[in-house]
């Protein structure tokens, strides 16, 4: 991809407690593109438990939803 153009990925997470588990909210996330060392970030809030949130690779254009 050049600069300018749309990329989209998914993410995914589980909100759904285990035992006595407490899901913490986040309020943000931080993005890096693809071959850049910038980041930039993102008004989110997810809770994902026990904090993994999985990412697809990033690909060019939009993913249908």
């Amino acid at each position: 991809m050049t600069p300018g153009q749309r990329g989209s990925f998914y993410a995914g997470y589980s909100d759904v407690p285990v035992g006595g588990q407490a899901c913490k909210v986040s309020t943000s996330v931080e993005v890096t593109p693809p071959n850049d060392a910038k980041h930039f970030t993102l008004k989110l809030a997810i809770a994902p438990c026990g904090g993994l949130v999985t990412l697809s690779p990033v690909v060019h254009g939009r993913l249908p939803l």
